[in-house]
């Protein structure tokens, strides 16, 4: 969880540096949210190229250490509703159609 001075003063730098600019939420008129702008997001696509480029900073890691380094992750990601695992599949394995599905929506290929 982040704490919410901590959203605010992310969300202070961004509007500063023109990536973003808040709005009122139309569905509760107390509170605000942050729209990205076209520069964020020309900055946002091309930090994830560069993310990317470099596999994510784990090019060091072989098919096998990535595998591990994902089943680790995944009940993680799990617990924090990054992803639910599909309807059918015996979720917590680190193979089979669940793991398969996951690692594409990950964008992480194959381990």
């Amino acid at each position: 969880m982040v704490h919410p001075t901590s959203v605010t003063n992310t969300i202070d730098r961004l509007e500063e540096q023109g990536m973003v600019v808040r709005r009122p939420n139309p569905r509760d008129g107390r509170g605000t949210l942050a729209e990205i702008t076209g520069l964020g997001r020309e900055v946002a696509e091309r930090a994830t190229g560069d993310l990317m480029a470099a596999r994510f900073g784990m090019g060091g890691y072989g098919a096998g250490e990535l595998g591990q380094v994902f089943a680790l992750l995944r009940g993680l990601r799990l617990e924090a509703g990054d992803f639910v695992p599909e309807p059918g599949t015996v979720d917590g394995a680190a193979g089979g159609t669940a793991a398969a599905h996951d690692r594409d929506r990950a964008g992480t290929g194959p381990p």
